[in-house]
């Protein structure tokens, strides 16, 4: 499978939630999974692969 097949495939939703869990803990191990997280949202954006609102959500007005 290809990297692009599966971020098409990815439950951004669902993704987004895993992160905020793994927010609530202070280690190591947790920093690098988000770093790697960040990475790949960043990467879906910028390749067009899903917009912004899907890969982040909506964003909320000030």
């Amino acid at each position: 499978m290809k990297i692009t097949v599966a971020l098409k495939n990815t439950d951004w939703v669902l993704l987004r939630k895993q992160k905020a869990f793994l927010l609530t803990f202070d280690d190591d191990l947790s920093s690098g999974l988000l770093h790697f997280i960040d990475a790949i949202q960043d990467a879906a954006v910028a390749d067009g692969i899903a917009t912004e609102v899907e890969v982040f959500g909506p964003q909320e007005e000030s």
